[in-house]
């Protein structure tokens, strides 16, 4: 079964969305995260990649007409540290009854265990229960242990990639889910910083969205569209990240 195109899943999906819960964002997205996507959130450390993620793992649970999607959600950690203090936290700050017993934890450190976690566990998972929204946090550092010195090793990094992605899209479109994949940034020839895995990746994912930090306040951020068949690259949403919440 071969995935579908980005503009397959934009006629199929274009008015089922996950809200993230904060309005300027949303307005962006038109809506929020669309179901059958494969989309990344990248940004430099402390921008507010996981805090996003854990207050999307958290809005999943709520109702259609509260622009959830009424379905469990599965976290794929690789950074080794569990976020079950931190989603206890904002679940007890959030505005509509949450239960932590519809997210499902899994954690992935290295492709082996990823991609187990990603062809065995989650369809299993969202099969049986209920799962719609898959985040993986972060793909980068699943991926940086593995040495691409020779070419053979760089295409063999580039396979496994593909294939994970093919699954990805393939799951998003069966069960009507929402796929977000969170990617670090790092330096280039140039030093300029941009996201991890270079272009093999880039052309992987359906669109890709960039978190800034700004001078003006240090809980203010930017949410940028960088790619998206969908989605024009206008002005950034603007956006403020406390301890319990994006507003």
């Amino acid at each position: 079964m071969d995935a579908p195109t980005a503009w397959d899943l934009t006629e199929q999906n274009n008015d089922e969305y996950l809200s993230t819960g904060c309005n300027a964002v949303d307005e962006l997205l038109r809506g929020g995260f669309p179901i059958g996507m494969v989309s990344e959130v990248c940004g430099a450390a402390g921008s507010g990649k996981t805090q996003m993620c854990l207050q999307l793992l958290l809005r999943a649970q709520l109702d259609i007409q509260e622009s959830g999607l009424n379905a469990s959600s599965c976290y794929m950690y690789s950074d080794g540290l569990s976020p079950l203090k931190r989603l206890g936290e904002l679940a007890s700050h959030s505005q509509t009854p949450v239960s932590l017993n519809r997210i499902f934890l899994e954690a992935a450190t290295d492709p082996d265990q990823f991609v187990h976690a990603l062809k065995s566990r989650l369809p299993s998972l969202m099969q049986l229960h209920g799962v719609r929204l898959v985040v993986i946090d972060s793909i980068a550092a699943i991926f940086r242990g593995q040495s691409v010195e020779k070419a053979s090793e760089a295409g063999d990094r580039t396979r496994v990639m593909f294939d994970v992605v093919n699954c990805m899209r393939i799951l998003a479109n069966q069960y009507r889910a929402v796929f977000i994949v969170v990617n670090q940034m790092s330096a280039n020839l140039q030093n300029d910083n941009v996201p991890a895995l270079g272009l093999a990746w880039s052309s992987c994912i359906n669109q890709r969205f960039l978190i800034r930090k700004t001078p003006r306040s240090p809980s203010q951020r930017t949410f940028h569209v960088v790619f998206s068949p969908y989605l024009p690259s206008n002005s950034p949403a603007i956006f403020e990240i406390t301890s319990t919440r994006l507003e």
